[in-house]
This record gives C-alpha cells, sequence and structure tokens, in this order.
C-alpha cells in the first residue's frame, strides 16, 4: 500500500512544472504609488492579480499557506488573500511596513509611531501605538504566538504574549529586518553592514563586512541564512549591486547578487531556490552557486517589489495531504516557513 503510494506521489511531482504560486507585492511610485499585487506559477510569466489603489502602495508580504497571505503598506492597507481571492482594508493613521505571523489566526503588522496591529483571525486589533514618538517599526519576526521581535530606529522590542518590552542593542542601529527560531536564537539586520545576534539575553553586534544597508533577511535553517539591501557603495565590485550576505552556521560570505538595485525581501524554498525582489523592478534567482537576474518586461520600471512569498498550489497540496496522511512512517510532511521576517515551524 505505502510503496503504490509513494509510486503515486513521485507521479504527481513528476507532473508539476513548479508545484507552487509565486506573489509579490508592489508599490507603483509612477502610478501615484498603487499598491498591486503581482502572481507567477513558473517565475517566468507574471501577472496583475489585484490592486489596492492609488496611494495604498505595498511595503512587505508574509504568508501562512496558500490561503492565508497578508500584505501591508501606505495609508494602512492590508491587502488579504483567503485562496480565492483577494480584499483589503485600510487603518487611519499608519503606514504599515512590515507583517509575520505564525499561523493564520495569529499575524501581526508594524509601521509608523510604533504602531503594532495583530490579527487573531477574525479581526484586526491595535495593540500599541505611540502618537508621541516619530519612529518607525520597520519589520516584525515571530518565533510563536508569545514571542517575537519588532526592528525600530536603535532599538529592537520583545513580545511576551501580552506586551512588547524594548531591548538594548550593543551598537545604536536602524535596523531594518528580524528573523527568530527560538525564544534565545534571533537575528536582525540593518544600516551600515549591521547584523545582530540574539543569545536569549543580550543583542551583540557581529563583525561588521561591509557598509551596506540590509532590509531583509531570510532562512532555511539556523546554519543557512541570506541578507540583503542595498549596494556596497565604497566597494569598486559590490558597489554597482545589490549587497547580499550568506550565513552557514559559522560565517557571513558575500555572494554576487548581479542586480543593479536595491533588494527588499527574499523567500527561500530548498538550497537551491531562493528568491529575491527589490527596486525598479527587478527579481533575482538564486541557483544554489549563482544569482540571476530574472526580472520580466512587463513589470515596469518604477515598480518596488516590496515583499515575495512561495506557497505550493492549494489543489495541489491538498492532493497530496490527502495521499499523505495514509503514509505513516513517512515523516516531514506538513513543514512550513515563513517568508518575510517571521517564523519557520515545524
Amino acid at each position: 500500500m505505502k510503496r503504490a503510494l509513494v509510486l503515486i506521489l513521485i507521479s504527481i511531482f513528476s507532473a508539476m512544472s513548479h508545484g507552487a504560486d509565486i506573489y509579490i507585492s508592489a508599490d507603483i511610485a509612477n502610478q501615484d504609488n498603487r499598491g498591486a499585487i503581482f502572481k507567477s506559477s513558473d517565475g517566468v510569466t507574471w501577472t496583475e492579480v489585484y490592486s489596492t489603489g492609488v496611494f495604498n502602495g505595498l511595503n512587505a508580504m508574509w504568508a501562512a499557506g496558500p490561503n492565508a497571505i497578508w500584505a501591508v503598506g501606505r495609508n494602512g492597507t492590508i491587502a488579504h488573500y483567503d485562496g480565492t481571492s483577494w480584499s483589503h482594508r485600510t487603518f487611519g493613521g499608519v503606514q504599515f511596513e512590515g507583517v509575520a505571523g505564525v499561523d493564520a489566526n495569529n499575524v501581526w503588522a508594524v509601521g509608523t509611531n510604533q504602531t503594532i496591529y495583530r490579527f487573531d483571525g477574525t479581526n484586526w486589533t491595535r495593540q500599541f501605538t505611540n502618537t508621541n514618538f516619530s519612529s518607525t517599526l520597520s519589520a516584525v519576526g515571530m518565533v510563536n504566538a508569545n514571542t517575537g521581535w519588532a526592528t525600530d530606529t536603535g532599538a529592537i522590542y520583545q513580545y511576551d504574549g501580552s506586551t512588547w518590552n524594548a531591548q538594548g542593542l550593543s551598537h545604536s542601529s536602524i535596523l531594518g529586518a528580524v528573523i527568530g527560531f527560538s525564544p534565545t536564537d534571533a537575528w536582525a539586520a540593518g544600516g551600515n553592514g549591521d547584523i545582530f545576534k540574539f543569545n536569549g539575553t543580550t543583542w551583540q553586534l557581529q563583525p561588521r563586512q561591509n557598509n551596506a544597508d540590509y532590509f531583509t533577511i531570510e532562512a532555511l535553517s539556523p546554519t543557512e541564512m541570506w541578507v540583503g539591501g542595498s549596494k556596497i557603495w565604497t566597494d569598486p565590485v559590490y558597489g554597482q549591486e545589490a549587497a547580499i550576505m550568506k550565513y552557514d552556521g559559522t560565517s557571513w560570505t558575500l555572494q554576487r547578487s548581479n542586480v543593479v538595485t536595491s533588494l527588499y525581501d527574499f523567500a527561500a524554498v530548498s538550497s537551491n531556490e531562493v528568491w529575491a525582489v527589490g527596486a525598479f523592478g527587478k527579481i533575482a534567482k538564486y541557483d544554489g552557486s549563482v544569482w540571476a537576474d530574472v526580472s520580466p518586461g512587463n513589470i515596469t520600471a518604477g515598480t518596488a517589489l516590496t515583499g515575495i512569498v512561495v506557497v505550493p498550489e492549494p489543489a495541489t497540496k491538498t492532493l497530496i495531504a490527502t495521499a499523505l496522511s495514509l503514509l505513516i512512517g513517512i515523516r516531514g510532511f506538513g513543514k512550513t516557513r515563513r517568508i518575510r521576517g517571521g517564523s519557520m515551524t515545524n
């Protein structure tokens, strides 16, 4: 029985060209900062599938699965995909910059005036806003429903399940990205090449290798991570392209991005498939050896691609799940990975 089902699954995977859908959030500056969502099933052909309208440009994206995707941005915009259709709403007094969660019932969005909203599966509720403080929370990363972090200018805030508490940094930095693996293992990256590691007690600055401004961090595991961002302005070679650093569990190594612009987000599918998006409609793909510019021709240069998620195609996921539910002895099914700044769950 099991052998027959394994053969069926092999046939299914062989028949699938990609088996996943890729979504990208965008802020189209030359169209009055119109927000847009692009979709591709092969990584080659991209189609705009939704717009949040002018002045509602999108800044970040996160997915819990193929039926639960969020994108956030200007004018307090939060867009949501339920597996069938996209919709959006706006909240006054905030521009959202980051979004992440742990599942479809626990999602957080952060933005200007240190604003934090939480989604409980039904409603978005404001957890915190400091209208007397002008700094912006740029990113959020969650380990579970009771542990997470949000980054700020020169500070970082940890969530303990009820409140967000400020944590000090060993060095002042404008942070742009954060990811957590456990309450005692998290990373943050930001301006001037700063990368910090959290050990459960303090955030320690790692040896700085360049002066790029990092806007995104992504991981497959605690020993396989990437950070990306602006050009390394002072480097005669890397000063011509976006900076990407890869972590192997011991050290960070600079990679050639081959993309002449800043990068804003990553989506890691495997060691041989990592996507990156950035300014001027640029898309890059890593095959395990090199990064290549795979930008399509139909996304205008005035488009900032701000977030990317890769999710299983719903029909394919259902078919595989049904078959695998019968394979009692096979392990590993159901593992999901966060995309932007969020959590990794097993």
